[in-house]
């Protein structure tokens, strides 16, 4: 994998995904997906995806409900997941 060129713009996005086909498992509440420079370890690229056909997400700080996954808490697990933190305390 080599890093975008001068002209090339990495983007990174949350998105929430209405076709399933875009996740690594239809079961799965929310995913990353990155690329990386193999010699370095440098994250050039890394995206979140939210899958919005089977599960509801919420600010549940602002509205409690048992019915919604908290979208913060989903965004700080991926962000750490980008930034390779997952499974260190």
């Amino acid at each position: 994998m080599t890093t975008p060129s001068s002209g090339d713009r990495a983007e990174n996005t949350i998105i929430a995904v209405h076709d399933e086909s875009m996740l690594p498992d239809r079961n799965v509440v929310s995913a990353t997906s990155k690329s990386f420079n193999l010699e370095t370890g440098e994250v050039i690229e890394a995206d979140i995806l939210l899958n919005a056909v089977r599960f509801d997400f919420e600010d549940l700080a602002a509205t409690a409900s048992c019915m919604s996954y908290d979208l913060e808490t989903i965004l700080v697990f991926e962000l750490r997941t980008v930034l390779g933190f997952v499974g260190q305390n």
